[in-house]
């Protein structure tokens, strides 16, 4: 089924268009990531979500990680609702958020 969410739909043109175009560079100014790697990366973490229900809350606090791309575009497939979290919250903040907002997984 294919989705109607606008970004999945930008995201399937910008690969068509520009699949082993550099897409992230790393803090040397090296390709860390082509459009390619980030979809073949999202796929693989797709198999990875397969047991979530749509509209499940998986929490992301990864940071400025050259994955964090693949992953949103994998949940977004998925139908799972994503909530970023910023490294630097304490233990006590992020077990509130999660709780708060009924996360079913922490990546």
């Amino acid at each position: 089924m294919k989705s109607s969410d606008g970004l999945l739909a930008a995201w399937r043109q910008t690969v068509a268009r520009a699949k082993d175009s550099p897409a992230i560079f790393d803090t040397r100014g090296e390709v860390a990531r082509r459009f390619s790697d980030i979809e073949e990366c999202a796929r693989d973490f797709q198999t990875k979500i397969d047991s979530f229900a749509e509209g499940s809350v998986v929490a992301l606090q990864i940071g400025n990680h050259k994955d964090w791309p693949s992953i949103l575009i994998a949940c977004l497939r998925k139908r799972l609702v994503v909530l970023p979290l910023e490294q630097s919250i304490s233990h006590q903040q992020r077990s509130a958020a999660l709780s708060i907002c009924r996360a079913s997984a922490l990546v």
